[in-house]
Protein backbone atom coordinates (compact mmCIF):
# COMPACT_ATOMS: atom_id res chain seq x y z
CA UNK A 1 0.00 0.00 0.00
CA UNK A 2 3.09 2.52 0.85
CA UNK A 3 4.96 1.32 -2.04
CA UNK A 4 1.69 2.35 -4.40
CA UNK A 5 1.63 5.39 -2.76
CA UNK A 6 5.11 6.10 -2.93
CA UNK A 7 4.97 5.39 -7.16
CA UNK A 8 1.65 7.69 -7.49
CA UNK A 9 3.11 10.42 -5.68
CA UNK A 10 6.55 9.71 -7.93
CA UNK A 11 4.63 9.74 -10.69
CA UNK A 12 2.57 13.18 -9.59
CA UNK A 13 6.01 15.11 -9.48
CA UNK A 14 7.20 13.75 -12.83
CA UNK A 15 4.26 15.36 -14.36
CA UNK A 16 4.65 18.62 -12.09
CA UNK A 17 8.01 18.42 -13.40
CA UNK A 18 6.37 18.43 -17.56
CA UNK A 19 4.66 21.83 -16.16
CA UNK A 20 7.85 23.03 -15.01
CA UNK A 21 9.52 22.47 -18.49
CA UNK A 22 6.51 23.55 -20.39
CA UNK A 23 6.67 26.87 -18.37
CA UNK A 24 10.24 27.53 -18.48
CA UNK A 25 9.68 26.92 -22.29
CA UNK A 26 7.37 29.57 -23.05
CA UNK A 27 9.31 31.74 -20.76
CA UNK A 28 12.07 30.87 -23.17
CA UNK A 29 9.88 31.11 -26.54
CA UNK A 30 8.29 34.76 -25.29
CA UNK A 31 11.26 36.22 -24.82
CA UNK A 32 12.94 34.91 -27.85
CA UNK A 33 9.51 36.02 -29.59
CA UNK A 34 9.45 39.21 -28.34
CA UNK A 35 13.41 39.65 -29.39
CA UNK A 36 13.02 38.55 -32.74
CA UNK A 37 9.50 40.59 -33.98
CA UNK A 38 11.33 44.08 -33.12
CA UNK A 39 14.60 43.53 -34.21
CA UNK A 40 14.67 43.23 -38.23
CA UNK A 41 13.62 39.92 -39.48
CA UNK A 42 11.06 38.08 -41.82
CA UNK A 43 9.01 37.64 -38.74
CA UNK A 44 9.13 41.56 -38.22
CA UNK A 45 7.49 42.59 -41.32
CA UNK A 46 4.69 39.61 -41.75
CA UNK A 47 0.94 39.94 -40.03
CA UNK A 48 0.37 39.52 -36.53
CA UNK A 49 -1.64 36.25 -37.27
CA UNK A 50 1.46 35.23 -38.63
CA UNK A 51 3.49 35.93 -35.40
CA UNK A 52 1.38 34.49 -33.22
CA UNK A 53 1.74 31.15 -34.85
CA UNK A 54 5.25 31.21 -35.10
CA UNK A 55 4.92 31.46 -31.05
CA UNK A 56 2.50 28.88 -30.89
CA UNK A 57 4.65 26.55 -32.53
CA UNK A 58 7.88 27.92 -30.93
CA UNK A 59 6.39 27.43 -27.82
CA UNK A 60 5.22 23.29 -28.95
CA UNK A 61 8.63 22.49 -30.22
CA UNK A 62 10.78 23.43 -27.38
CA UNK A 63 8.03 22.04 -24.85
CA UNK A 64 7.89 18.81 -26.40
CA UNK A 65 12.05 18.97 -26.49
CA UNK A 66 11.88 19.22 -22.74
CA UNK A 67 9.16 16.77 -21.89
CA UNK A 68 10.21 14.22 -24.09
CA UNK A 69 13.81 14.61 -22.02
CA UNK A 70 11.96 13.98 -19.20
CA UNK A 71 9.81 11.07 -20.75
CA UNK A 72 13.52 9.46 -21.74
CA UNK A 73 14.59 10.17 -17.96
CA UNK A 74 11.57 8.77 -16.86
CA UNK A 75 11.65 5.43 -18.81
CA UNK A 76 15.01 5.11 -17.45
CA UNK A 77 14.19 5.61 -13.80
CA UNK A 78 11.83 2.57 -14.07
CA UNK A 79 15.67 0.84 -14.64
CA UNK A 80 16.12 0.92 -10.76
CA UNK A 81 14.64 0.62 -7.63
CA UNK A 82 12.12 2.39 -5.61
CA UNK A 83 14.39 4.84 -3.72
CA UNK A 84 16.26 5.28 -6.35
CA UNK A 85 13.52 6.99 -9.00
CA UNK A 86 13.08 9.99 -6.23
CA UNK A 87 16.36 11.28 -7.22
CA UNK A 88 15.52 10.80 -10.93
CA UNK A 89 12.76 12.98 -10.58
CA UNK A 90 15.01 15.06 -8.55
CA UNK A 91 17.35 15.35 -11.81
CA UNK A 92 14.47 16.44 -13.88
CA UNK A 93 14.67 20.00 -12.53
CA UNK A 94 17.66 20.17 -14.88
CA UNK A 95 15.46 20.59 -17.87
CA UNK A 96 13.12 23.18 -17.01
CA UNK A 97 16.26 24.95 -15.07
CA UNK A 98 18.52 25.08 -18.55
CA UNK A 99 15.49 26.85 -20.15
CA UNK A 100 14.84 29.70 -17.82
CA UNK A 101 19.28 29.72 -17.60
CA UNK A 102 19.49 30.19 -21.26
CA UNK A 103 16.54 32.60 -21.42
CA UNK A 104 18.31 34.72 -18.27
CA UNK A 105 22.06 34.31 -19.99
CA UNK A 106 20.48 35.57 -23.44
CA UNK A 107 18.97 38.66 -21.74
CA UNK A 108 21.97 39.92 -20.00
CA UNK A 109 24.14 38.85 -23.22
CA UNK A 110 21.40 41.44 -25.09
CA UNK A 111 21.37 44.27 -22.75
CA UNK A 112 25.27 44.36 -22.40
CA UNK A 113 25.71 44.30 -26.40
CA UNK A 114 23.13 47.44 -26.44
CA UNK A 115 24.30 49.47 -23.21
CA UNK A 116 28.19 48.45 -23.38
CA UNK A 117 28.48 47.43 -26.77
CA UNK A 118 30.14 43.98 -25.93
CA UNK A 119 28.90 40.62 -25.64
CA UNK A 120 29.90 37.14 -25.34
CA UNK A 121 30.66 36.86 -29.23
CA UNK A 122 32.84 39.79 -28.97
CA UNK A 123 34.69 37.89 -25.27
CA UNK A 124 37.49 36.13 -25.94
CA UNK A 125 40.10 34.28 -23.29
CA UNK A 126 39.73 35.34 -19.39
CA UNK A 127 35.84 37.16 -20.24
CA UNK A 128 34.75 33.92 -21.70
CA UNK A 129 35.48 31.76 -19.19
CA UNK A 130 33.40 34.72 -16.76
CA UNK A 131 30.90 34.53 -18.72
CA UNK A 132 30.66 30.41 -18.27
CA UNK A 133 31.01 30.68 -14.97
CA UNK A 134 28.02 33.79 -14.95
CA UNK A 135 25.84 31.05 -16.21
CA UNK A 136 27.11 28.21 -13.95
CA UNK A 137 25.58 30.41 -11.46
CA UNK A 138 22.14 31.05 -12.94
CA UNK A 139 21.80 27.50 -14.20
CA UNK A 140 22.43 26.33 -10.25
CA UNK A 141 20.01 28.71 -8.82
CA UNK A 142 17.61 27.83 -11.17
CA UNK A 143 17.98 24.72 -10.65
CA UNK A 144 17.12 24.88 -6.60
CA UNK A 145 14.28 26.63 -8.03
CA UNK A 146 13.04 24.30 -9.40
CA UNK A 147 13.72 21.90 -7.03
CA UNK A 148 11.84 23.66 -4.30
CA UNK A 149 9.04 24.02 -6.61
CA UNK A 150 8.97 20.06 -6.65
CA UNK A 151 9.02 20.08 -2.96
CA UNK A 152 5.36 21.94 -2.69
CA UNK A 153 2.82 19.40 -3.11
CA UNK A 154 0.62 20.54 -5.83
CA UNK A 155 -2.81 18.27 -5.70
CA UNK A 156 -4.80 19.77 -8.76
CA UNK A 157 -5.91 18.01 -11.12
CA UNK A 158 -6.54 20.40 -13.70
CA UNK A 159 -2.99 21.21 -13.50
CA UNK A 160 -1.59 17.79 -14.41
CA UNK A 161 -4.24 17.13 -16.73
CA UNK A 162 -3.66 20.64 -18.68
CA UNK A 163 0.25 19.36 -19.63
CA UNK A 164 -0.86 16.61 -21.08
CA UNK A 165 -3.73 18.43 -22.94
CA UNK A 166 -1.26 21.59 -24.24
CA UNK A 167 0.98 18.70 -25.38
CA UNK A 168 -1.91 17.11 -27.03
CA UNK A 169 -3.48 20.21 -28.88
CA UNK A 170 -0.03 21.34 -29.80
CA UNK A 171 0.55 18.06 -31.66
CA UNK A 172 -3.11 17.55 -33.01
CA UNK A 173 -3.11 21.01 -34.50
CA UNK A 174 0.17 21.14 -35.81
CA UNK A 175 1.19 18.34 -37.31
CA UNK A 176 -1.61 18.23 -40.11
CA UNK A 177 0.14 21.53 -40.74
CA UNK A 178 3.17 20.02 -40.83
CA UNK A 179 2.23 17.21 -43.16
CA UNK A 180 0.23 19.71 -45.24
CA UNK A 181 3.38 21.87 -45.80
CA UNK A 182 5.37 18.87 -46.91
CA UNK A 183 2.85 17.98 -49.46
CA UNK A 184 3.23 21.85 -50.72
CA UNK A 185 6.85 21.33 -51.23
CA UNK A 186 6.80 17.84 -53.04
CA UNK A 187 3.95 19.24 -55.29
CA UNK A 188 6.28 22.23 -55.92
CA UNK A 189 9.56 20.35 -56.45
CA UNK A 190 7.55 18.19 -58.90
CA UNK A 191 5.92 20.25 -60.62
CA UNK A 192 9.12 22.53 -61.24
CA UNK A 193 10.86 19.17 -62.21
CA UNK A 194 8.49 18.41 -64.79
CA UNK A 195 8.33 21.37 -66.71
CA UNK A 196 12.07 21.03 -67.49
CA UNK A 197 13.81 19.75 -70.17
CA UNK A 198 14.96 16.20 -70.07
CA UNK A 199 19.04 15.62 -70.56
CA UNK A 200 19.43 11.91 -71.67
CA UNK A 201 21.97 10.07 -69.70
CA UNK A 202 24.55 9.62 -72.48
CA UNK A 203 25.22 13.11 -71.89
CA UNK A 204 28.37 14.28 -70.29
CA UNK A 205 27.52 17.43 -67.64
CA UNK A 206 29.82 20.12 -66.77
CA UNK A 207 31.00 21.40 -63.89
CA UNK A 208 29.93 24.74 -63.29
CA UNK A 209 32.14 27.13 -60.86
CA UNK A 210 31.04 30.61 -59.90
CA UNK A 211 33.44 32.36 -58.82
CA UNK A 212 33.37 36.18 -58.01
CA UNK A 213 34.99 39.28 -55.50
CA UNK A 214 32.67 41.39 -53.57
CA UNK A 215 32.85 44.83 -54.83
CA UNK A 216 35.09 44.40 -57.84
CA UNK A 217 34.91 47.16 -59.86
CA UNK A 218 35.42 46.56 -64.26
CA UNK A 219 36.90 49.71 -64.36
CA UNK A 220 39.64 48.63 -62.35
CA UNK A 221 40.29 45.72 -64.12
CA UNK A 222 43.53 45.42 -67.03
CA UNK A 223 40.82 42.96 -68.99
CA UNK A 224 38.41 45.88 -69.30
CA UNK A 225 40.98 48.29 -70.22
CA UNK A 226 42.74 49.45 -66.48
CA UNK A 227 45.75 51.53 -66.96
CA UNK A 228 47.82 49.28 -64.28
CA UNK A 229 48.18 45.70 -64.56
CA UNK A 230 45.55 44.27 -61.88
CA UNK A 231 44.26 40.95 -63.88
CA UNK A 232 47.12 39.28 -65.78
CA UNK A 233 45.56 35.74 -65.39
CA UNK A 234 41.98 36.95 -65.84
CA UNK A 235 43.23 37.93 -69.18
CA UNK A 236 44.39 34.80 -70.06
CA UNK A 237 41.16 32.92 -69.98
CA UNK A 238 38.98 36.13 -71.67
CA UNK A 239 40.42 35.27 -75.06
CA UNK A 240 39.04 31.81 -75.09
CA UNK A 241 35.69 33.07 -73.20
CA UNK A 242 32.35 34.49 -73.50
CA UNK A 243 33.70 38.46 -72.71
CA UNK A 244 30.75 40.74 -71.72
CA UNK A 245 31.60 44.15 -71.75
CA UNK A 246 29.07 46.33 -70.01
CA UNK A 247 27.70 44.03 -67.28
CA UNK A 248 25.41 45.35 -64.82
CA UNK A 249 24.64 43.89 -61.16
CA UNK A 250 20.82 43.62 -60.18
CA UNK A 251 21.40 45.38 -56.37
CA UNK A 252 23.84 46.91 -54.67
CA UNK A 253 24.11 45.00 -51.87
CA UNK A 254 25.97 41.84 -51.79
CA UNK A 255 22.53 39.31 -50.24
CA UNK A 256 20.23 41.01 -53.26
CA UNK A 257 22.93 40.05 -55.81
CA UNK A 258 23.83 36.90 -55.05
CA UNK A 259 19.55 35.90 -54.63
CA UNK A 260 19.21 37.63 -58.41
CA UNK A 261 22.04 35.54 -59.67
CA UNK A 262 21.19 32.63 -57.88
CA UNK A 263 17.04 32.88 -58.97
CA UNK A 264 17.46 34.39 -62.16
CA UNK A 265 14.79 37.03 -60.24
CA UNK A 266 14.69 40.59 -59.86
CA UNK A 267 15.09 41.26 -56.33
CA UNK A 268 12.16 43.34 -56.93
CA UNK A 269 10.11 40.45 -56.86
CA UNK A 270 12.23 37.99 -54.77
CA UNK A 271 12.10 41.08 -51.70
CA UNK A 272 15.67 39.98 -50.67
CA UNK A 273 17.89 42.66 -50.80
CA UNK A 274 19.67 43.01 -47.20
CA UNK A 275 20.04 40.06 -43.91
CA UNK A 276 17.81 39.31 -42.98
CA UNK A 277 15.24 39.07 -46.13
CA UNK A 278 14.83 35.39 -46.84
CA UNK A 279 13.19 33.75 -50.15
CA UNK A 280 9.48 32.46 -48.98
CA UNK A 281 6.50 30.52 -50.61
CA UNK A 282 7.58 29.46 -54.05
CA UNK A 283 10.84 31.98 -54.35
CA UNK A 284 12.58 29.31 -51.82
CA UNK A 285 12.00 26.49 -54.69
CA UNK A 286 12.70 28.30 -57.94
CA UNK A 287 16.45 28.88 -58.71
CA UNK A 288 18.94 27.61 -60.30
CA UNK A 289 21.15 25.44 -57.94
CA UNK A 290 17.41 23.37 -57.64
CA UNK A 291 17.88 22.72 -61.48
CA UNK A 292 21.23 21.51 -61.06
CA UNK A 293 20.19 19.35 -58.74
CA UNK A 294 17.48 17.95 -60.42
CA UNK A 295 20.28 16.61 -62.97
CA UNK A 296 22.59 15.26 -60.70
CA UNK A 297 24.80 17.97 -59.42
CA UNK A 298 26.35 18.06 -56.21
CA UNK A 299 26.11 21.90 -54.86
CA UNK A 300 28.18 23.85 -53.26
CA UNK A 301 28.10 27.74 -51.67
CA UNK A 302 31.68 29.19 -50.37
CA UNK A 303 30.57 32.25 -49.04
CA UNK A 304 30.28 33.72 -45.42
CA UNK A 305 27.86 32.76 -42.93
CA UNK A 306 24.50 35.03 -42.44
CA UNK A 307 25.78 37.37 -45.25
CA UNK A 308 26.11 35.02 -48.24
CA UNK A 309 24.48 32.04 -47.21
CA UNK A 310 22.29 29.99 -49.34
CA UNK A 311 20.77 28.50 -45.82
CA UNK A 312 20.52 32.03 -44.05
CA UNK A 313 18.31 33.19 -47.38
CA UNK A 314 16.60 30.63 -47.58
CA UNK A 315 17.34 28.49 -50.44
CA UNK A 316 15.48 25.39 -50.32
CA UNK A 317 16.46 22.03 -52.26
CA UNK A 318 19.24 23.74 -53.70
CA UNK A 319 22.74 23.45 -52.54
CA UNK A 320 24.23 20.59 -50.68
CA UNK A 321 26.57 22.39 -48.77
CA UNK A 322 26.95 25.84 -47.72
CA UNK A 323 29.95 27.37 -45.89
CA UNK A 324 31.10 24.06 -44.91
CA UNK A 325 27.86 22.45 -43.43
CA UNK A 326 25.91 19.97 -45.00
CA UNK A 327 22.08 20.34 -45.77
CA UNK A 328 21.16 17.25 -42.98
CA UNK A 329 23.37 19.23 -40.29
CA UNK A 330 21.43 22.46 -40.43
CA UNK A 331 18.48 22.85 -38.56
CA UNK A 332 16.75 25.64 -40.53
CA UNK A 333 16.81 23.70 -43.75
CA UNK A 334 16.06 20.42 -41.84
CA UNK A 335 12.71 21.85 -39.98
CA UNK A 336 11.89 23.06 -43.40
CA UNK A 337 12.13 19.34 -44.84
CA UNK A 338 9.90 18.28 -42.26
CA UNK A 339 7.18 20.69 -43.07
CA UNK A 340 7.62 23.72 -40.68
CA UNK A 341 6.88 26.88 -42.83
CA UNK A 342 9.85 29.60 -43.34
CA UNK A 343 9.06 31.63 -40.33
CA UNK A 344 8.52 28.59 -38.23
CA UNK A 345 12.15 27.57 -38.93
CA UNK A 346 13.50 31.14 -38.77
CA UNK A 347 12.35 31.43 -35.60
CA UNK A 348 13.04 27.84 -34.25
CA UNK A 349 16.36 27.60 -35.71
CA UNK A 350 17.65 31.14 -34.75
CA UNK A 351 16.59 30.77 -31.30
CA UNK A 352 18.21 27.49 -30.80
CA UNK A 353 21.39 28.33 -32.13
CA UNK A 354 21.49 31.75 -30.49
CA UNK A 355 21.75 29.89 -27.05
CA UNK A 356 24.00 26.92 -28.46
CA UNK A 357 26.19 28.64 -30.28
CA UNK A 358 27.09 31.31 -26.97
CA UNK A 359 27.26 28.22 -24.66
CA UNK A 360 29.54 26.73 -27.10
CA UNK A 361 31.65 29.46 -27.10
CA UNK A 362 32.08 30.21 -23.28
CA UNK A 363 32.71 26.61 -22.32
CA UNK A 364 35.57 26.50 -25.18
CA UNK A 365 34.21 23.85 -26.92
CA UNK A 366 33.61 25.52 -30.42
CA UNK A 367 35.08 29.00 -31.07
CA UNK A 368 32.60 31.03 -32.96
CA UNK A 369 33.47 33.56 -35.12
CA UNK A 370 30.90 36.66 -35.21
CA UNK A 371 30.20 37.04 -39.30
CA UNK A 372 30.22 40.69 -38.58
CA UNK A 373 33.48 41.07 -38.31
CA UNK A 374 34.52 39.94 -41.60
CA UNK A 375 32.39 42.56 -43.26
CA UNK A 376 33.28 45.49 -41.25
CA UNK A 377 36.97 44.83 -39.64
CA UNK A 378 38.49 43.29 -42.94
CA UNK A 379 39.49 40.00 -40.98
CA UNK A 380 39.64 38.32 -44.28
CA UNK A 381 43.31 37.49 -43.80
CA UNK A 382 43.63 33.76 -45.68
CA UNK A 383 39.89 32.57 -46.25
CA UNK A 384 40.17 33.69 -49.70
CA UNK A 385 42.57 31.28 -50.71
CA UNK A 386 41.18 28.53 -48.42
CA UNK A 387 38.03 28.56 -50.91
CA UNK A 388 39.87 28.49 -53.86
CA UNK A 389 41.62 25.19 -52.29
CA UNK A 390 38.63 23.92 -51.71
CA UNK A 391 36.80 24.38 -55.20
CA UNK A 392 39.79 21.83 -56.26
CA UNK A 393 39.10 19.71 -53.16
CA UNK A 394 35.23 19.26 -53.70
CA UNK A 395 36.09 18.60 -57.29
CA UNK A 396 38.37 15.98 -56.98
CA UNK A 397 36.37 14.23 -54.60
CA UNK A 398 33.24 14.00 -56.67
CA UNK A 399 34.61 12.87 -59.86
CA UNK A 400 31.95 10.67 -60.32
CA UNK A 401 29.29 13.46 -61.09
CA UNK A 402 29.12 16.75 -62.06
CA UNK A 403 29.38 19.78 -59.29
CA UNK A 404 28.08 23.33 -59.24
CA UNK A 405 30.12 25.41 -56.67
CA UNK A 406 29.55 29.49 -56.15
CA UNK A 407 32.21 30.69 -54.55
CA UNK A 408 32.19 34.48 -53.15
CA UNK A 409 35.77 35.98 -52.29
CA UNK A 410 36.20 38.99 -50.33
CA UNK A 411 39.48 40.51 -50.81
CA UNK A 412 38.17 43.12 -52.74
CA UNK A 413 35.46 43.77 -49.92
CA UNK A 414 35.82 48.00 -48.42
CA UNK A 415 36.82 49.92 -47.62
CA UNK A 416 39.57 48.66 -45.88
CA UNK A 417 41.72 46.20 -47.66
CA UNK A 418 44.20 43.87 -46.65
CA UNK A 419 45.98 42.43 -49.43
CA UNK A 420 48.60 39.30 -49.46
CA UNK A 421 50.61 41.25 -52.45
CA UNK A 422 51.71 44.64 -52.35
CA UNK A 423 52.83 46.11 -55.75
CA UNK A 424 51.16 49.11 -55.92
CA UNK A 425 50.36 50.07 -52.55
CA UNK A 426 54.04 49.16 -51.48
CA UNK A 427 55.44 51.28 -48.56
CA UNK A 428 51.90 52.98 -47.89
CA UNK A 429 50.08 53.18 -44.47
CA UNK A 430 46.35 52.75 -45.29
CA UNK A 431 45.19 55.70 -43.18
CA UNK A 432 41.55 56.04 -44.66
CA UNK A 433 38.86 53.62 -46.09
CA UNK A 434 39.31 53.12 -50.24
CA UNK A 435 42.51 54.00 -51.23
CA UNK A 436 43.04 53.38 -54.77
CA UNK A 437 46.36 51.79 -54.61
CA UNK A 438 45.46 48.81 -51.92
CA UNK A 439 42.36 48.34 -53.77
CA UNK A 440 44.03 47.61 -56.87
CA UNK A 441 46.36 45.35 -55.23
CA UNK A 442 43.39 43.43 -53.93
CA UNK A 443 41.94 43.36 -57.34
CA UNK A 444 45.60 42.11 -58.30
CA UNK A 445 45.43 39.16 -55.39
CA UNK A 446 42.07 37.96 -56.34
CA UNK A 447 43.55 37.25 -59.90
CA UNK A 448 46.54 35.55 -58.24
CA UNK A 449 43.95 33.39 -56.60
CA UNK A 450 41.63 33.07 -59.62
CA UNK A 451 45.13 32.24 -61.75
CA UNK A 452 45.62 29.33 -59.22
CA UNK A 453 42.59 27.81 -59.56
CA UNK A 454 42.62 27.77 -63.05
CA UNK A 455 46.34 26.11 -63.05
CA UNK A 456 44.69 23.41 -60.84
CA UNK A 457 41.95 22.71 -62.96
CA UNK A 458 44.45 22.31 -65.67
CA UNK A 459 46.81 19.86 -64.29
CA UNK A 460 43.85 17.59 -63.02
CA UNK A 461 42.72 17.27 -66.23
CA UNK A 462 39.39 19.58 -65.20
CA UNK A 463 39.59 22.59 -67.03
CA UNK A 464 37.52 21.63 -70.20
CA UNK A 465 34.94 20.15 -68.35
CA UNK A 466 34.21 22.83 -66.27
CA UNK A 467 32.05 25.82 -66.62
CA UNK A 468 34.22 28.91 -65.36
CA UNK A 469 31.94 32.48 -64.63
CA UNK A 470 33.43 35.07 -63.43
CA UNK A 471 31.18 37.92 -61.93
CA UNK A 472 31.16 40.71 -58.94
CA UNK A 473 27.97 41.27 -56.79
CA UNK A 474 28.51 45.24 -57.29
CA UNK A 475 30.89 47.52 -58.10
CA UNK A 476 33.17 49.15 -55.62
CA UNK A 477 31.58 50.96 -52.90
CA UNK A 478 28.35 49.13 -53.00
CA UNK A 479 27.70 51.34 -56.63
CA UNK A 480 25.00 49.75 -59.00
CA UNK A 481 26.46 52.61 -61.55
CA UNK A 482 29.33 50.92 -62.08
CA UNK A 483 30.23 48.09 -64.72
CA UNK A 484 30.91 44.52 -63.44
CA UNK A 485 32.76 41.78 -64.89
CA UNK A 486 31.06 38.94 -66.22
CA UNK A 487 33.22 36.67 -68.29
CA UNK A 488 32.06 32.82 -69.18
CA UNK A 489 34.57 30.17 -69.80
CA UNK A 490 32.99 27.09 -72.26
CA UNK A 491 34.66 23.89 -72.21
CA UNK A 492 36.89 23.89 -74.91
CA UNK A 493 36.72 27.33 -75.88
CA UNK A 494 32.25 26.96 -77.33
CA UNK A 495 31.18 30.54 -77.81
CA UNK A 496 34.41 32.44 -77.63
CA UNK A 497 32.64 35.82 -78.27
CA UNK A 498 32.57 39.85 -77.05
CA UNK A 499 29.34 40.96 -76.43
CA UNK A 500 28.93 44.92 -76.00
CA UNK A 501 25.25 44.88 -75.92
CA UNK A 502 24.04 45.26 -72.07
CA UNK A 503 23.93 42.30 -70.16
CA UNK A 504 23.53 42.09 -66.62
CA UNK A 505 23.92 39.44 -63.57
CA UNK A 506 20.09 38.45 -64.08
CA UNK A 507 21.56 37.04 -67.46
CA UNK A 508 23.85 34.34 -65.79
CA UNK A 509 21.67 31.28 -64.89
CA UNK A 510 19.13 31.25 -68.24
CA UNK A 511 22.87 31.95 -70.06
CA UNK A 512 24.27 28.48 -68.15
CA UNK A 513 20.69 26.71 -68.60
CA UNK A 514 20.53 27.15 -72.30
CA UNK A 515 24.17 26.10 -72.64
CA UNK A 516 22.93 22.65 -71.06
CA UNK A 517 19.86 22.46 -73.65
CA UNK A 518 18.30 22.95 -69.83
CA UNK A 519 14.27 25.61 -70.93
CA UNK A 520 14.79 28.36 -69.13
CA UNK A 521 12.07 28.75 -66.40
CA UNK A 522 9.11 31.24 -67.42
CA UNK A 523 9.55 32.72 -63.82
CA UNK A 524 13.71 33.37 -64.65
CA UNK A 525 13.86 37.15 -65.73
CA UNK A 526 17.10 37.28 -67.56
CA UNK A 527 17.71 36.21 -70.88
CA UNK A 528 20.21 33.71 -72.25
CA UNK A 529 23.86 35.78 -73.70
CA UNK A 530 24.39 32.82 -75.98
CA UNK A 531 20.86 32.48 -77.48
CA UNK A 532 19.89 33.39 -81.38
CA UNK A 533 16.95 35.02 -79.97
CA UNK A 534 17.90 38.84 -79.42
CA UNK A 535 16.17 39.96 -76.46
CA UNK A 536 16.21 42.91 -74.49
CA UNK A 537 15.90 42.37 -70.55
CA UNK A 538 15.40 45.73 -68.83
CA UNK A 539 18.19 46.15 -65.86
CA UNK A 540 16.83 46.80 -62.59
CA UNK A 541 18.83 47.95 -60.23
CA UNK A 542 18.09 47.91 -56.57
CA UNK A 543 19.87 49.17 -53.70
CA UNK A 544 19.49 49.81 -49.59
CA UNK A 545 21.29 52.11 -47.74
CA UNK A 546 23.11 51.07 -44.39
CA UNK A 547 24.77 52.81 -42.34
CA UNK A 548 26.35 49.62 -41.09
CA UNK A 549 25.96 45.69 -41.47
CA UNK A 550 23.58 44.16 -39.54
CA UNK A 551 24.41 42.08 -37.08
CA UNK A 552 23.24 38.25 -36.95
CA UNK A 553 23.10 37.49 -33.41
Amino acid sequence: MLSKISNNRVLSQWVQQCFHAAIAALIFVLSEWIFTITKPSILSITNWGQKFLVLFHGFIFFSAIGILSLLILYLVSLLFKQRARSLFVNMGSVVPAAFLASTILLMIDNFTYTVFRFGILDSFNIRRALYALVFLVIFYFCFKLFSLLLSLKIKRIPLKVGVILVGFLGVVVTAPTLIGTRAQQIQLLNDQIASLSDLTSSEKLPNIILIGSDGLSASHMSVYGYERETTPNITRIAKDSLFVENNFTNSGNTVGSIISILTGKYPTETRVLYPPDMLVGPDAFEHFPAILKSFGYYSVQLGTPYYVDAYAQGVLYGFDEVNGKLANKDLFTQLNYSGFSTFDSFFISNALSRVTDRLYHIFFIKYITDPYSFVTRGEVKNTDLIKINEIISIMESHRDQPVFIQAHLLGTHGSKFNPEIRVFSEGLNQEEGWMTDFYDDSVLNFDYLFGSMIDQLIESGMYDDTIIILYSDHGQGFQVNLKTPLIIRFPNGDYKMGIINQAQNLDIAPTILDYLNVEVPEWMNGSSLISDKITKTPVVLSLIHISEPTRPY
